[in-house]
């Protein structure tokens, strides 16, 4: 079964980012931080979905992203943009109902702290500090 979560975790996604350019192993071996054994059993599944090519130069090998893999990057990263605009109004939206509560003095200042609070906590994990 295609299970793009599982093709595209961790490394693999790095991987992928940094592909955008040729590489060779023994440098995304680097870069990552991890054997080249691991690099290569990442490039191995990522070149059975179709996701990144490999080209030979002076005998040398070098991996890049196929057009399926910037296909499929761009896609995510376009779904990505869309996502983190729907989370931005949503929280516009509940930090307003919040302030249009205390401004017609349906919460107390304490209370409307909290909550104001709350919500920031709450959608950091997005934006850092808001």
């Amino acid at each position: 079964m295609f299970d793009l979560g599982k093709i595209l975790s961790g490394k693999r996604w790095e991987i992928m980012e940094i592909l955008r350019e040729e590489k060779r192993p023994s440098e995304l071996s680097s870069i990552l931080k991890i054997t080249r054994q691991g690099v290569d059993k990442h490039l191995s599944i990522l070149e059975k979905y179709l996701l990144i090519k490999k080209l030979k130069k002076g005998g040398k090998v070098f991996y890049v992203l196929s057009d399926n893999g910037k296909f499929l990057m761009n896609k995510i990263m376009e779904i990505n943009s869309k996502y983190i605009d729907k989370i931005k109004n949503d929280y516009y939206f509940e930090k307003n109902s919040i302030e249009n509560l205390f401004k017609n003095g349906k919460l107390e200042k304490n209370e409307f702290e909290e909550k104001l609070n709350n919500l920031i906590l709450k959608y950091s994990i997005f934006f850092g500090k808001i």
